[in-house]
C-alpha cells in the first residue's frame, strides 16, 4: 500500500479476512460502499468467496489479485473475467507437461518454485554436505536459471523473477505481457 500510495493512489479500504473467516460479505458490502475504482484481493484462501460477492452485489469497478492458480481460475470463472494479476512468468512448458504426464494434474502455483528451490538445494550439497558449506554458498548465491525463468538474488538481497501481467479470461489465465 506504501508503493501505491507513493504513487499517487489512494487506499480507501483495507480489510484483512482470517482464511478460515464464514463472512466476506460484511466486508466486499463496507470496501464497495467506499467506491474504489478498483478492488485488490491478495489471499489465496478467500479469493473464490469474495469473488463471488463482489459479483453478486454488482460491483464494476476494475479487479486485480495475487497470482492464482489454473484452479482457481476454473473455479471462478463466472465472476472473475477481466480481472488481472501479475505472477511468476508461467514455468517453462516441458516442466507443465511432465508434471501434468506424472501426477495426471496441472502444476500448482508453488510447483515450480519448490522444484526449482530443492534443486538449488541439491547443487549446495553436492559441492559441500556441511551446514556451513552449505550456508556459505547461500551467501554467495546471485543467480540460478530453472523452471521458473531466471532467478537473481540482487545486492540488496531481493529476490527478482521473471513476472508477467495476466488477466481471467473465462476461466483461463491468459499472459498479456511480461515486466
Amino acid at each position: 500500500s506504501n508503493r501505491l500510495e507513493s504513487l499517487g493512489g489512494e487506499i480507501v479500504f483495507i480489510e484483512l479476512l482470517q482464511p478460515t473467516s464464514d463472512d466476506v460479505r460484511t466486508a466486499v458490502v463496507k470496501a464497495i460502499d467506499k467506491k474504489p475504482e478498483a478492488i485488490y484481493l491478495g489471499t489465496y484462501y478467500q479469493f473464490l468467496n469474495l469473488g463471488r460477492v463482489i459479483k453478486e452485489l454488482g460491483y464494476q469497478g476494475k479487479l486485480y489479485s495475487i497470482e492464482v492458480d489454473e484452479y482457481l481460475a476454473s473455479e471462478s470463472k463466472d465472476f472473475t473475467s477481466g480481472m488481472q494479476l501479475i505472477g511468476p512468468e508461467l514455468y517453462k512448458d516441458t516442466f507443465r507437461n511432465k508434471y501434468e504426464e506424472r501426477y495426471g494434474v496441472k502444476s500448482s502455483i508453488p510447483a515450480g518454485q519448490t522444484y526449482d528451490a530443492t534443486n538449488i538445494l541439491i547443487d549446495f550439497l553436492k559441492k559441500t554436505p556441511s551446514k556451513e558449506g552449505v550456508l556459505k554458498q547461500m551467501e554467495d548465491f546471485r543467480s540460478y536459471e530453472g523452471t521458473s525463468g531466471l532467478i537473481e538474488i540482487k545486492e540488496d538481497n531481493k529476490t527478482v523473477i521473471t513476472t508477467a501481467i495476466y488477466e481471467l479470461q473465462n476461466g483461463e489465465i491468459v499472459r498479456l505481457q511480461s515486466v
